[in-house]
């Protein structure tokens, strides 16, 4: 028995640190997959806080913007609220879908539909028209025309990168919804 309790003895010339130089070694490959695997984590969670707030942001910011057009009425900021979440819902949806194609086709139609909002750029407020005959269909009509491409694309981000992250074989990456905590 040697002194770390294995039989067997060491061969001439070999020292007692060589059994502890190939844990250190055997360690640091099981590290290696925990570092990049906290690192996916750290790229695919941060990617998707982003994308969320980024959200909201734009939501508030066109809103505000729609104000002095058409009156700080609630009518406003209820059409803005409905218009966002219908498109928000329609981004999910179309994530949802997406992902079940396969990985290739997928990153090919997600980096289209990411190209399409530059079309929108920049984001401008739409020539005044006549809002006094239905002024909530005048409020739909300007942010789909202001805002209605990029927040679909930026609605579909964080399912996406969720679906990804399922897709990526990290340690985690069967319930990709801590994601979110």
């Amino acid at each position: 028995m040697t002194r770390h309790g294995r039989q067997g003895s060491l061969k001439a010339g070999a020292s007692s640190a060589e059994p502890q130089a190939v844990l250190q070694t055997t360690s640091r490959v099981r590290a290696a997959p925990v570092a990049a695997s906290r690192w996916l984590v750290a790229v695919f969670g941060g990617w998707s806080l982003i994308g969320s707030m980024l959200l909201f942001w734009v939501e508030l910011m066109v809103a505000k913007m729609l104000l002095p057009r058409f009156g700080g009425s609630a009518s406003v900021w209820n059409t803005a609220l409905v218009f966002f979440q219908v498109n928000l819902l329609l981004g999910y949806l179309a994530a949802h879908y997406l992902a079940r194609l396969d990985s290739r086709r997928h990153k090919v139609i997600q980096a289209a539909l990411a190209a399409l909002p530059l079309l929108a750029l920049p984001i401008v407020l739409p020539p005044s028209g006549s809002a006094a005959a239905n002024p909530a269909m005048a409020v739909v009509l300007a942010l789909t025309v202001m805002v209605g491409a990029p927040f679909f694309v930026l609605s579909t981000a964080s399912p996406t990168l969720q679906a990804w992250f399922a897709k990526s074989g990290a340690p985690r990456a069967n319930d990709p919804y801590f994601l979110y905590g």
